[in-house]
Order: structure tokens, then sequence, then C-alpha cells
């Protein structure tokens, strides 16, 4: 937390407190009015008898728990000692309230008092620094959890966009190196055509490079991506089936993660085979208001199988579940598994 912050917070407590005793004493003056016929200069008594009482135990008692029991002892779980050492930190309080008073009051000196009167003062004494521990404590832990949640929010962070980094470096070697490799063979057949091609893999690489960060991004945007991709990934073959996408429902508003379904759809490319098979790969969006359902599959070889389910060679499954995981914990869910001879990876992303 700001350390600012922080101070205000503890400004903002004595403050408070100091106030409650002021609305005390305002009380007590109008029951009593005989007893504080001035109440500009009572009010000075009344704080210099609070002092010893309320005001000193109070801030031994927050900050004996704030800075030391919360640390040492809570935060560690050693309830034992901390219970031990609170009652240390009420004792102290209490004796260093004492001197004060016997210093403050000379004419009411402790060793004037009776007995009973000497067990109500320490019972009020201690009452005080226990409630201002209690709060110190409370106040320590809330801006502990806050700092914590800061903390994690702030790796969760860094874990997306190492993770965003790892499923760029995975995909760009791998499709750029085939994609040049074919648009070096369609420039002898075809210079127009590998001009258009050679278009569309420059806005590709912008779009990984330069526009799909570590934060939500229009779907469209990505979704042009995919076709530009699915595009360059047809001059593989000469079927014009090969490839069979298609999307339902409304998505214009849609505000996704980038780079959420070009990894899955680059797995099927890398390990479909026959390549002049129709349909040897489907790609599918269903979208509604509540959630999306998207759903990949290629035809593949048996043989392939474990490799296919690992992603060797493309984006492994488990790096693709773990940014979902930091993304959309609790809101998703996904599959990969062979169906017969086709694989087939389903993901369903919950909507807010």
């Amino acid at each position: 937390m700001n350390r600012i912050l922080v101070i205000l917070i503890h400004i903002g407590y004595w403050m408070m407190y100091l106030l409650l005793l002021l609305v005390m004493f305002a009380l007590l003056s109008l029951t009593q009015r005989e007893l504080f016929a001035n109440f500009s200069t009572e009010v000075w008594k009344w704080l210099k008898v609070m002092t010893p009482i309320a005001i000193i135990p109070g801030i031994i008692g927050f900050y004996g728990g704030y800075t030391w029991l919360f640390r040492s002892y809570l935060a560690r779980k050693k309830l034992l000692l901390f219970f031990l050492f609170a009652l240390l930190v009420v004792v102290v309080s209490a004796i260093i309230s004492v001197l004060i008073m016997n210093f403050l009051f000379p004419d009411s000196r402790v060793e004037f008092m009776s007995a009973n009167d000497v067990l109500i003062l320490g019972f009020i004494i201690s009452v005080m620094a226990s409630i201002n521990l209690v709060i110190g404590i409370v106040i320590k832990g809330f801006i502990t959890a806050y700092g914590d949640i800061q903390v994690k929010e702030e790796l969760t962070r860094h874990s997306t966009n190492v993770e965003l980094a790892l499923v760029k470096s995975q995909i760009n070697p791998h499709f750029l190196f085939n994609t040049l490799n074919n648009i070096d063979v369609l420039i002898r057949r075809n210079p127009e055509d590998a001009s258009n091609y050679l278009n569309k893999l420059s806005e590709i690489l912008r779009f990984m490079l330069y526009e799909a960060k570590d934060e939500p991004m229009p779907f469209n945007i990505e979704y042009e991506n995919i076709m530009r991709y699915v595009e360059l990934q047809r001059i593989r073959t000469s079927i014009d089936d090969y490839v069979k996408v298609e999307i339902h429902g409304q998505h214009n508003d849609l505000m996704l993660e980038p780079m959420i379904f070009l990894p899955i759809i680059e797995n099927a490319f890398k390990h479909a085979e026959h390549r002049k098979e129709k349909e040897a790969i489907k790609i599918l969006w269903n979208i509604d208001a509540n959630k999306i359902v998207f759903r990949c599959e290629n035809n593949f070889s048996h043989k392939m199988n474990s490799h296919h389910a690992a992603g060797d060679g493309g984006i492994g499954n488990e790096l693709i579940r773990k940014r979902l995981q930091l993304l959309y914990p609790g809101r998703h869910a996904f599959s990969a598994e062979a169906q017969g001879e086709r694989f087939v990876v389903e993901l369903i992303i919950e909507r807010k």
C-alpha cells in the first residue's frame, strides 16, 4: 500500500480516537454541569486526565500490536507466544501509564489510593490498551492483506506477460519459416498472389508484435488476423475446402485477451494430415450473451496422437491451459482430446 495512504490511515484513526474522548467529555459535561462550568478550560483538564488513562496505553497497545506482535508472532502463527506477549504489552502500558499519572498528578499518587480504586484504574488502562492493541493488529492485517493482493496481481500480470511472450516466441519462428518458404515457391508461379500473401504475412506480424498486448482487445481484430493466417496456410494445399471456418453470434462488441485462439489453430495446422482432404480442419465459434464456445478440430494420424496431445513442435496444450488459468480463472473450460480420426479442442469462456 502507498506509504502516504498508510500515514493518512494512522492520522485518521488517532483523530477519531481523540474525537471519541472529546464526545465522552461533552456527554459527561451535560450530565454534570456543576463540575464543568467552564467548558473550554475543563476540556484541557479532561485531556490531561485521559492522557495516562486512555491515550498513553492506547498508543502503546496500538503500536505494540501493529509493529511487533502481528509481524513477529501472529503472522507466523505462533499463537501462544502472541497471547503471552500481548499480555506483556498490556502490563507494560499500565505501568508506564501509572508512572505518567504520578508525574502529572502528584497529589493523586497511586500509593494514596484505596486498593479498590487501584484495581478499577488498572482495569480501565488495561482495557484501553487491549482495545487499541486489537485495532492495531486489524489495521496492520488489512494493510498487509491489501499489499499481498497487489503483489499477487503484479505477479499474475508478470506471469501473463511471460506466457504471452512464450506463445509469440513459439508461433513466430515456425509459422514464419513455413510461410516464407511457401511464398518463395509461389513467387515463381504467381508473383501477384505472392505479393498479396506477403502483405497478409506483414499484417499478422504487425498484429503479433505491436497490437497483441497484455490487455483485452476487440475480438474482431484477432479474428481478422486469424483469417489472414488461415489464408496463408491455404497455400499448402490445392483443396479449396481444406479449411472450414464458421462464426455464429454477435461479436462486434466482444473484448477478449489477445492470442487466445491462434495458438490452438496453429496446432491444428501443425498436426493435420491428408492435405488433399476436404474439411481437414474445422474452426467454429458460437457466441452469445453468456459465453463464447470455440471448437477447433483436425484430422490426424494415430501415430501422432501423443505428440499432438502434448503439442510437440507447436504451442503445448499445457502452456495454453496455464495462460487461460491466469486470464480467466474460474470462467473457462478447456479440453483437447482425440475423437476417432479427429483431434478436437474445445474452449468455453464465460462472459462477464
